[in-house]
């Protein structure tokens, strides 16, 4: 087992000229979960990179890489199976999380995500706009009414345009 690393070592210093432990620029050929695959210059591709330094997903910030972007891998032990993503040259997502905090930029949706584990911000704005479109107002001598229809047509438009940046799943 042992020469087949040694190998592995020597083929990838042949390949990218340059000491593993060293960053290594590569491109990404696909993403799972906390995870990818990256093709090497000489065409070699690694998988089970992490695009996190730290194994701890629930905390910390995770960069998800394009695919067919650049980036920058390093090795934490010197050994293929620590390789890890230290820059990434275009994301899809860009997800920040702290215990039951999370904030994320997701460019392929082109939204935003900010919640907690009692609320999401999205979710919040719809059910204010929600129920300001619905409220009773009540008009001294004639009972109750309903919102001018303008102003719930305005109401909605702010809401489709909260909608189309913030996510409220």
């Amino acid at each position: 087992m042992k020469d087949k690393k040694a190998q592995i070592r020597a083929k990838l210093k042949e390949l990218v000229a340059a000491n593993p432990n060293l960053p290594i620029a590569a491109e990404v050929v696909s993403v799972t979960g906390n995870f990818c695959s990256v093709k090497l210059s000489g065409g070699l591709v690694l998988s089970d990179v992490r695009l996190m330094a730290t194994l701890d997903p629930e905390n910390g910030i995770l960069l998800t890489p394009k695919v067919g972007s650049d980036v920058l891998v390093l090795s934490q032990t010197g050994e293929l199976s620590g390789l890890f993503v230290v820059k990434v040259n275009e994301i899809d997502k860009l997800t920040c999380k702290n215990e039951d905090f999370e904030f994320v930029i997701d460019t392929v949706l082109k939204k935003v995500t900010i919640k907690n584990s009692g609320a999401n911000v999205g979710q919040l704005i719809g059910q204010l706009i929600d129920t300001v479109k619905s409220a009773q107002v009540i008009v001294p001598g004639a009972g109750t009414g309903t919102i001018d229809p303008a102003t719930q047509a305005q109401l909605t438009t702010i809401k489709t345009q909260f909608n189309s940046i913030l996510n409220a799943n």
